[in-house]
């Protein structure tokens, strides 16, 4: 982990995305992490930085070389509540301090992830809903007060 600034637990969809947005904005200080090695294999040969690891495992952390103050974030992203909560308690066992962020596939699973010392969580669909709706606005046009409404005969 020497020398990232950014970790991405899951390197699903989400996880890419997070990655391929954040890679300019840290100077490619960016490092994903996966439980499946088809999954790192082809992230690998697509340029990106990704290994293999198991965030929920105590020994994977125990093999794994940091300095806490090279990491600055950490998403988990990984397909479930309880593998992402493991995630956090290991995580803050080893000592790490900084921000966690997680997703999350529904609304329950919210709040109990930030019981489990998660600073910030995005439920999947919700933030999908809402960025959906953001980019439909630009196609959306009303009709002006006192105009007549020329998309229905």
């Amino acid at each position: 982990m020497y020398g990232h600034s950014v970790l991405i637990f899951g390197m699903g969809r989400i996880g890419s995305a997070v990655y391929d947005e954040m890679y300019d904005q840290v100077d490619g200080h960016i490092l994903g992490i996966d439980l499946d090695d088809k999954v790192v294999e082809r992230h690998i040969k697509t340029g990106r930085n990704v290994i293999a690891g198991d965030a929920s495992n105590p020994e994977f952390w125990s093999r794994v070389q940091h300095r806490e103050s090279d990491i600055h974030l950490i998403l988990l992203s990984m397909p479930n509540r309880e593998a992402n909560t493991r995630a956090a308690e290991q995580l803050r066992e080893h000592g790490y301090k900084g921000p966690l962020v997680a997703t999350a596939k529904y609304s329950d699973d919210v709040e109990k992830l930030l019981e489990a010392q998660i600073d910030e969580v995005y439920n999947i669909y919700e933030e999908a809903g809402t960025g959906t709706a953001n980019q439909m606005q630009k196609f959306l046009i009303l009709p002006r007060e006192g105009t007549p409404d020329q998309t229905h005969p």
